[in-house]
């Protein structure tokens, strides 16, 4: 108890070091040039991103890509206590970490204050970040900031430039099977990359339909149809 006292002092004070309003402020995009019609003709500087709302994004999207990162997000305060449980019961087990118990809102920390080390020192402070960062925006918020910044391969920085370079789609365009192939590439842009790994990011995608259908977001005629998809992207589109 002593222990823990101490840590949440000290985790709490570092946590307080950082600018909580740069989670949702501090989101670049590329300058887009537009014509007096209002249409694209060119851009400039920036980072490939376009931020969008949650409502532009098809909500089996978002079923998707909560199954696959984080099934409790909507349940707990930023940590996932049963998650950290249960990959501390793999390190006992396997004398290794076999898989990771970080939430959306872990992540959202990790990306938004560029923690590259691997540490526990990291992965305190992103504890305490999270939990920051869940007592000062909703949890649309959260998600929302979350899936425009997050990378997707290539350039492609959130949801919408992942929809435009793979699909040449607008997100709330996406079809089931791409819904599930994004959401199922965020965990690995380049071991999923449906560009140059479409045997892996098949495989990817219909374990996110399986699960989709196992928890009752789809039917079993969808997860056919989805799982059949040809793996097609932008570049190779007629």
């Amino acid at each position: 108890i002593v222990i823990g006292s101490i840590l949440v002092f000290l985790y709490g004070t570092i946590s307080n070091r950082y600018d909580i309003s740069e989670v949702k402020s501090n989101i670049p995009e590329r300058t887009v040039i537009l014509d007096r019609k209002n249409r694209t003709i060119g851009t400039l500087h920036g980072e490939n991103r376009k931020r969008v709302s949650l409502r532009e994004v098809p909500p089996i999207f978002i079923d998707a890509l909560i199954l696959r990162e984080d099934n409790r997000f909507y349940d707990h305060g930023g940590v996932d206590w049963i998650g950290v449980g249960r990959a501390f019961a793999q390190v006992l087990k396997h004398k290794r970490a076999t898989q990771g118990a970080s939430t959306l809102t872990m992540q959202l920390a990790k990306i938004t204050y560029n923690h590259r080390e691997r540490n526990l020192h990291s992965k305190l402070t992103e504890v305490a970040l999270a939990k920051r960062i869940e007592a000062t925006y909703t949890k649309d918020e959260i998600l929302e900031t979350y899936i425009n910044r997050i990378f997707w391969g290539h350039t492609f920085l959130g949801i919408a430039a992942a929809a435009r370079g793979y699909y040449d789609k607008e997100p709330r365009d996406l079809s089931l099977a791409e819904c599930a192939t994004l959401a199922g590439l965020v965990r690995g842009p380049s071991i999923y990359n449906p560009v140059y790994s479409p045997e892996a990011a098949v495989k990817v995608r219909n374990a996110t339909l399986e699960r989709m259908f196992e928890c009752e977001f789809i039917t079993q005629e969808q997860l056919w149809q989805a799982s059949r998809e040809p793996m097609t992207v932008a570049g190779e589109r007629e």
